[in-house]
């Protein structure tokens, strides 16, 4: 199937979708037990644990302590006292066993054990070997008395069919349903339901659900991606179509001599649903039973007598994630991306014109200059500095308990700009050997409830020796950094970071509290003389005059440093989202022109940006030599 997966990559990028059955590089470890019957210590994912020791009831029903099953595959355990019942949460699979009862419950339909979960002499719970394992997707062998219970990292869950009787299953949240894959595995499943994968070994049915770019055209996306799968294969179907709700969509089938595929797209006003399935070629049976699922996709709202994929309760997903020892719940929305080992970034699925939100966390390593209580009061002073307090009101830094841990919080509100007013929140908490920090920016009318958010909050202390020690990037302004090539030199702090190399031809440089720019962009050309360069100076502002979402704030003047003589100008430019406030700066020597222009967002035009580039434009130097 490698072919199939680079097909469908190509595809799925072309068209701006990154779909889960991308091939990555893979992760080999296994989820892995092995013993012999009789032995009390077991060999679980590598490591050797003493356990009370596994038998065999009824007529061959390897029963073993409810321990080795949490060891191994990380199941979340509950124990109901009173009525002895057993609850086993897997990824997509809950299994709800009862001591001396054969009868279990796996998701919504039950199974009859062959031998009944059971307490031993000493009170330790022994359950079913063979059944809890294959519930959860590993494979049981037995050899010789030996017992070997294996299951790929990689393997997201079971055959369909485990976890579901029903008919059809779907997604309450985004609106879908369709027969139900039952011989197929639930292979993938991203955090917010967006992108599912079901896979068999010469099948794939992939969904993946996105909004709508702007000026997004159906009919363009479909001959697109027509031309592109034609590339690929032959082609053998290209329909555009109605659903029963009159939404839009098309069908294009391609083969060649490995691969059949199946690419379909529907299209409402908040969503496109890119359904794709690929089969061997000449497996005619089961490309005859795949299309049958894919033909049964419909959009609408799902009924009790389909299974359930959405795990959204009350508007919200749980998140945990184990590595970093952290749960909360979040908007169903939205969606978890992992930038580095210490930081995430949770963030709404983006519809054109609607307010969005979105929350970051990241934590770093306590010191005796880094803790919560100094990084609010040093963040919220920073802000301060750099923040227009004409669009930006930033509070003080306030202490509360938040779930038993000492929190300290700022806030911002940004009104009256041209872009989207919004607020901002920003939380810090120690915990162990790390600060935390979680910020939430959330546009003038979303709705994000962020108290909800924060009461679900639970974390553990890190390990450190594990862990690491994780500094915070953050450049000391104080260090001043000298540039210099063949043609230009200047000196810039620390806290401004390059965005290109610097070459003869220029740079660009920003700052992380402002979103200001610097652009130095330069050329050789003709020799011209300080009348001929102040004229195409004011060439350039009668041009910008001429622009009505332009207004000059001080025309053209010549100042002198450095040896050299500049021509400069400012003025504002009133944008779709913002205004902003440029300042441009031109000088010319032996055949050698620059110009360099600061740019900077309303809401950060402040004194103290203003200052120090006014400091860097007077460290900058043509250095050129001509060799005449």
């Amino acid at each position: 199937m490698k072919k199939l997966l680079a097909l469908l990559l190509c595809f799925v990028m072309t068209f701006s979708l990154i779909s889960s059955f991308a091939e990555e590089e893979k992760d080999t470890s296994k989820i892995e037990i092995s013993f012999k019957v009789g032995d009390s210590t077991l060999l679980i994912n590598g490591k050797e644990v003493t356990v009370e020791t596994p038998y065999i009831a009824g007529e061959g029903t390897t029963l073993v302590p409810l321990r080795v099953i949490t060891e191994a595959f990380g199941a979340e355990v509950l124990w109901e006292g009173e009525t002895k019942t057993i609850t086993l949460n897997y990824p997509d699979v809950t299994i709800i066993l009862q001591i001396d009862n054969k009868t279990a419950k796996v998701n919504d339909h039950t199974e009859e054990l062959p031998v009944a979960p059971t307490l031993s002499a000493s009170g330790v719970t022994m359950v079913p070997l063979r059944f809890i394992s294959e519930t959860f997707g590993a494979e049981v062998g037995y050899n010789e008395g030996a017992i070997t219970v294996t299951k790929s990292t990689d393997d997201f869950g079971t055959t369909v069919s485990t976890l579901t009787q029903k008919e059809k299953i779907g997604d309450s949240y985004y609106g879908w349903t369709m027969n139900t894959p039952k011989n197929l595995t639930l292979a993938d499943k991203s955090f917010d339901g967006r992108d599912i994968l079901f896979t068999a070994d010469n099948t794939e049915i992939s969904l993946a659900i996105f909004t709508l770019p702007k000026d997004f055209s159906p009919e363009k996306d479909f001959i697109d991606s027509k031309t592109e799968l034609a590339s690929e294969g032959a082609l053998i179907r290209a329909d555009m179509l109605k659903d029963e709700s009159g939404n839009s969509y098309y069908i294009i089938q391609t083969k060649d001599k490995e691969v059949f595929v199946d690419v379909r797209r529907f299209f409402t006003e908040d969503y496109v649903y890119s359904l794709i399935s690929a089969v061997s070629a000449d497996d005619l049976t089961t490309r005859d039973s795949t299309l049958s699922i894919i033909d049964s996709f419909r959009i609408e709202n799902i009924s009790e007598e389909v299974y359930d994929l959405s795990e959204v309760k009350d508007g919200m997903r749980f998140y945990e994630n184990e590595d970093l020892k952290l749960s909360l719940n979040l908007p169903a929305n939205y969606t978890v991306t992992e930038m580095a080992i210490n930081e995430l970034m949770f963030s709404a699925m983006e519809k054109e014109d609607i307010p969005i939100s979105y929350a970051h966390l990241v934590f770093y390593s306590k010191t005796d200059k880094v803790n919560a209580k100094l990084l609010a009061e040093s963040d919220s002073a920073t802000r301060k500095k750099y923040h227009n307090s004409e669009f930006v009101t930033i509070s003080d830094v306030t202490e509360f308990e938040l779930n038993g841990m000492t929190v300290y919080k700022y806030t911002q509100e940004v009104k009256g700009t041209e872009k989207q007013d919004f607020s901002f929140e920003d939380i810090f908490f120690d915990l162990g050997d790390y600060v935390y920090n979680i910020g939430f920016e959330i546009e003038e009318g979303a709705k994000l409830d962020v108290d909800a958010i924060l009461s679900s909050l639970k974390a553990e202390a890190l390990d450190s020796e594990q862990t690491g020690h994780i500094m915070r990037n953050v450049n000391d302004p104080g260090i001043i950094l000298p540039v210099k090539n063949s043609y230009w030199s200047m000196q810039i702090p620390a806290t401004w970071q390059a965005s290109t190399e610097p070459t003869p031809n220029g740079a660009i440089y920003t700052h992380p509290y402002s979103n200001a720019l610097i652009v130095i962009t330069g050329a050789s050309g003709e020799r011209l003389s300080d009348s001929k360069m102040e004229a195409n100076i004011k060439k350039n502002v009668r041009e910008l005059k001429n622009d009505k979402e332009n207004t000059i704030i001080s025309d053209v003047k010549s100042v002198k440093f450095n040896g050299n003589k500049y021509y400069t100008y400012s003025y504002k430019s009133k944008g779709e989202e913002s205004t902003v406030y440029v300042t441009a700066y031109a000088v010319h020597k032996e055949g050698i022109s620059y110009a360099i222009l600061f740019a900077v967002d309303e809401i950060y035009k402040t004194k103290q940006i203003e200052s120090e580039f006014d400091s860097i434009i007077k460290t900058f130097r043509i250095e050129y030599k001509s060799e005449d």
